[in-house]
């Protein structure tokens, strides 16, 4: 998200101002609450109501200002939500101090004035205000977020590389075999619906291979030891070469050299793993491209008459695809891999019935 805009000096006077403000209508309410009146020693707690309006209205403005989301600077819907609160509030407290002297009215007819002329605006207005903040603070919002999004570093990868965003190569994958599968089923009565059955059933493995190997390359990207290994292990290299070079001592200077050699051992190990995911990057972006120009072929059946040929060249496209990614899956259990060539990835398959739901049809 957004660093947050830092309070401005105008900010800090208003809540002042405020604070103030608040403070001199609350002894106003407190005199008329607790101090009978000289006159008739009765309390004037009516004339206390005159004070409520402007204390409750003080007090949101403060909490607005205070509260306000502070990725943008204040903007004029701040100052009319402030201002609608404060007129509204005010207005129904001077509605509640009519509403308490009826003077020559009777109880009614004052009420019903106090309710129509000051309650019912004062309400209204107060509730301008606090939608009219609410919005502002939901557009706000949204507004950090996207100057976040826009402004945010692109992530790295272990191997320093600008790591893709691997949730958008699963989606495109499922994306392109789902609307190549729709446009063969509708296609299922031609006289070539076997290659497009055929074509159907690849298109199950090849999304199974792209979901495997981004869950590798996700895998590398989030691997810490691999991280610091990257880092590390060149450094070690160009020290123990710079301390051997003025090691006199034999023993210490075989010790060196064999400590060398497993270092430049790692590295050659590194460097073949970066160069494999590199190599698997490209061969991501490659194939989904491929899929695309399949995409736009198997179209093309439908609006065109293309016999079994064309179809079964479009199988062996997406077969050599399917083929490529393997040969890249080969590449990592032997580079990456354990003894059986696991990595922990395979929770990154699409589910089984979802991969082979087009051939089961």
């Amino acid at each position: 998200m957004s660093r947050p805009v830092a309070r401005s000096p105008g900010e800090f006077a208003a809540l002042a101002l405020l604070a103030l403000f608040a403070l001199f209508c609350l002894i106003f309410l407190l005199i008329g609450v607790l101090v009978p009146e000289k006159a008739t020693g009765v309390l004037a707690v009516q004339n206390g109501f005159l004070a409520l309006g402007p204390l409750v209205g003080s007090l949101g403005v403060m909490a607005m200002i205070w509260l306000r989301n502070r990725v943008r600077p204040a903007k004029a819907a701040l100052a009319l939500a402030t201002t609608l609160w404060m007129v509204g509030a005010t207005l129904s407290g001077f509605g509640i101090f009519a509403a308490f002297t009826p003077g020559d009215r009777s109880v009614v007819t004052n009420l019903g004035y106090s309710i129509a002329l000051c309650l019912t605006p004062g309400a209204i207005l107060s509730l301008l205000g606090l939608g009219t903040f609410w919005y502002s603070q939901r557009r706000n919002a949204a507004e950090g977020v996207g100057s976040a999004t826009e402004t945010a570093p692109q992530t790295t990868s272990a191997d320093g590389e600008p790591s893709p965003d691997y949730n958008d190569l699963r989606r495109r994958a499922a994306e392109y075999r789902g609307r190549i599968r729709d446009l063969i089923r509708e296609k299922n009565r031609a006289a070539y619906a076997d290659q497009l059955t055929t074509i159907n059933e690849k298109l199950g493995q090849w999304e199974q291979q792209v979901y495997r190997l981004v869950g590798r390359l996700s895998t590398f990207d989030a691997d810490a030891v691999l991280q610091r290994d990257l880092r590390e292990v060149p450094a070690h290299i160009a020290q123990l070469e710079g301390q051997l070079d003025g090691e006199q001592d034999a023993e210490v200077r075989l010790q060196m050299q064999e400590t060398l050699e497993g270092y430049r051992t790692h590295r050659a190990q590194l460097d073949a793993l970066v160069s494999l995911m590199r190599r698997t990057r490209l061969q991501l972006d490659q194939t989904l491209s491929a899929m695309g120009t399949i995409y736009s072929q198997v179209q093309m059946l439908q609006a065109m008459d293309i016999d079994g040929v064309r179809a079964r060249q479009i199988a062996d496209d997406i077969d050599d695809q399917v083929n490529s990614l393997s040969d890249l899956l080969s590449a990592m259990v032997e580079v990456y891999g354990g003894p059986n060539g696991d990595v922990g990835v395979d929770s990154a398959l699409p589910p089984r019935s979802a991969a082979n739901a087009g051939s089961s049809r």
